[in-house]
């Protein structure tokens, strides 16, 4: 009888033992949930923080770039950008500087000093002379 005591004993100490490990698992469990759930909201803080702080660093920038006579524009990439008077200056008259920079254009040139279309028609006729004296050979 004490083999089958013995026995019992060892179940109920299994049982025992399982129990404990159990127990220990849902805490451990739990104790991980509360962790990430404390790490999420840290996060989510975060980032509401950094939005506020973004929407906040956007305002001031608009109107300390608006009483400084700045003035938006759009890059070729699409991005908004803030151009001081000085810079604006500078692209006119870059801008300026480029269209005066034209090549010379022969055609305008006769145009500007009174031939009107003549160039062109004589050209035509030359071409005319031209291709009548191959197709006569």
């Amino acid at each position: 009888m004490t083999s089958g005591n013995d026995h019992t004993n060892i179940d109920a100490l299994k049982e025992e033992i399982w129990a404990e490990l159990e127990q220990e698992h849902q805490e451990r469990e739990e104790r991980a949930q509360r962790k990430a759930d404390r790490r999420k909201q840290k996060r989510r803080m975060e980032k509401e923080k950094n939005r506020e702080a973004d929407a906040l660093r956007a305002q001031l920038r608009r109107e300390f770039y608006q009483n400084k006579g700045y003035e938006e524009r759009i890059d070729p990439t699409g991005r908004k950008m803030y151009l001081s008077p000085t810079e604006l200056e500078n692209r006119k008259r870059k801008k300026g500087r480029r269209k005066s920079k034209k090549s010379f254009n022969l055609i305008d040139w006769f145009r500007s000093h009174g031939f009107g279309d003549l160039p062109v028609y004589v050209g035509i006729v030359l071409l005319a002379i031209i291709t009548g004296l191959l197709l006569a050979k």
